[in-house]
């Protein structure tokens, strides 16, 4: 990202093994800083914070988008941060969830969390709204969480051939026999719970995506200028964005997720201008072109 205004490098720090809460935020609290940082300080963010993600070799499309989406959003902020990718980063988390951050003292997980932990040192990308314009913002806001979320958890955990010819394989990648095959079928079992407590796992493709036609067409009709809110963007642009971005840019054997998402024009030039302005480092023709991905298999 060198001459971007958001420079921010990355590193991995591979740890095959899971670690305790307790382990890991003194392994946190104590780690060396070999990574350069961003250029542009806060003084309410006192320190640089610290996204820790899974590997590229190891990350599935819900984690990729939690993960996007709290960058997404310091970025918008103006927020110093790093990214160090992990294996087991989704272990180290307080919440089992993703995103992970760490900034000072602290330890944070799921992206609601750190946003209240943000506007409560002064950094909110929605204070400028009225009381009803932020009820509308948190209504956009749970329709991402319980549409596309739901969707990229289904595509990539019930699909089975999704499952089969990429899930299992990267999920299962970075640990041994048969630690991998009792994560894997841990980790299923956690999500078809979930979804099945909130009436998705029993739905047929064609529901799920007519599911993600009728989020898109509701964000496509509210889209009536730059952003979503007039021309100040807010945390609805930076997570909405990272789900799209997500979506359309990564690689699965069943790709009509994607397919959705890219019927809609007016949404993927809304996720043009995000990438223009705040990450100029992406290739803006993955999100262009049907046939190319950020990361395949």
């Amino acid at each position: 990202m060198s001459g971007s205004m958001y420079s921010c490098t990355v590193a991995r720090l591979d740890v095959g093994t899971t670690m305790d809460l307790s382990t890991a935020k003194s392994f946190m609290a104590n780690m060396a800083e070999p990574i350069s940082h961003g250029n542009r300080p806060d003084e309410v963010w006192s320190n640089e914070a610290i996204i820790y993600q899974p590997t590229n070799e190891e990350i599935l499309v819900p984690d990729k988008a939690s993960s996007l989406s709290l960058e997404a959003f310091l970025r918008m902020c103006n927020l110093n941060y790093r990214i160090i990718y992990k294996k087991n980063a989704e272990y180290m988390s307080p919440s089992g969830k993703l995103p992970l951050l760490k900034i000072d003292i602290f330890v944070l997980s799921e992206l609601t969390t750190i946003i209240n932990f943000a506007e409560q040192r002064g950094k909110s990308l929605s204070d400028q709204l009225q009381v009803w314009e932020k009820t509308e913002l948190k209504a956009y806001l749970s329709l991402v969480t319980m549409i596309l979320t739901n969707a990229e958890n289904y595509v990539t955990w019930v699909d089975q051939e999704n499952f089969n010819r990429l899930t299992k394989i990267r999920f299962s990648s970075i640990h041994p026999w048969p630690l991998n095959w009792i994560l894997i079928k841990q980790k299923k079992q956690q999500v078809l719970n979930r979804l099945s407590a909130l009436g998705w796992q029993d739905k047929t493709p064609e529901e799920v995506f007519e599911e993600v036609h009728s989020c898109c067409r509701a964000f496509s009709d509210r889209l009536d200028g730059d952003y979503f809110f007039g021309s100040k963007f807010t945390e609805l642009d930076a997570v909405f964005f990272a789900h799209i971005y997500t979506i359309v840019t990564t690689y699965l054997p069943n790709n009509q997720l994607s397919c959705v998402i890219r019927s809609y024009p007016k949404i993927i030039t809304y996720c043009q201008r995000i990438i223009d302005k705040f990450f100029p480092e992406l290739n803006t023709s993955v999100i262009q072109d049907n046939n190319k991905y950020e990361s395949s298999t």
